[in-house]
């Protein structure tokens, strides 16, 4: 219950009169502890989750990065907060070209309203280092207006690299396998000519 009095006095402080309300707002707290058992939930998976979580407003801009955003590309939540995320980890292409916001899938959540999902891509580190990762993301929106966006990133550089060495594991297989029967080939031939030649005797 919250309860609230008017009250008037006189220059004596003698009690002249007054009034007051009472307002039952169960309701209220109860639903404001419902917020704050979701907030701290929340919190308590985007502070765990193996990916870097971004929120961004309707413009592209920073509100929210997890713990593993710090540990995957060197930026402090703090540093990337009310910035372009695509200037900061996205701005150019592996090659140096750069990589404007309008042409880049992720950036198309923006008004457009397009998703992506198990999107490979190379971001880059506070430092300047590339880091391959697989990314999604999801509108976010409030009473059917989209409001921002969320972007999920997963670092698959050692993946990457794994799968460079299987093919490199893989070349070089074929190679042996080449020179191998190349070299087999080739004692042979004199056993075949003998046998020709004891053939003819």
């Amino acid at each position: 219950m919250r309860e609230q009095a008017n009250l008037e006095f006189d220059p004596d402080g003698n009690l002249l009169g007054g009034f007051g309300t009472t307002q039952d707002i169960t309701e209220l707290k109860a639903a404001e502890e419902r917020l704050r058992l979701q907030l701290n939930l929340t919190h308590a998976i985007t502070a765990c989750a193996a990916g870097a979580i971004f929120v961004t407003d309707g413009d592209g801009r920073t509100s929210f990065a997890n713990a593993e955003v710090e540990r995957l590309f060197g930026f402090t939540a703090d540093e990337l907060m009310g910035r372009v995320l695509h200037d900061c980890i996205h701005h150019h292409h592996p090659d140096g070209r750069p990589y404007p916001f309008a042409d880049c899938p992720n950036c198309r959540i923006y008004g457009l309203g397009e998703t992506v999902r198990d999107h490979e891509a190379v971001f880059f580190r506070k430092d300047g280092t590339p880091v391959t990762v697989m990314c999604a993301n999801s509108a976010l929106e409030v009473g059917g207006e989209q409001m921002g966006a969320v972007l999920v990133a997963h670092d698959i550089t050692g993946l990457k690299h794994a799968e460079e060495a299987l093919r490199e594991a893989d070349r070089r297989k074929d190679e042996f396998l080449a020179t191998l029967a190349h070299e087999l080939r080739n004692p042979l031939a004199p056993i075949r000519s003998a046998v020709e030649i004891l053939k003819l005797k």
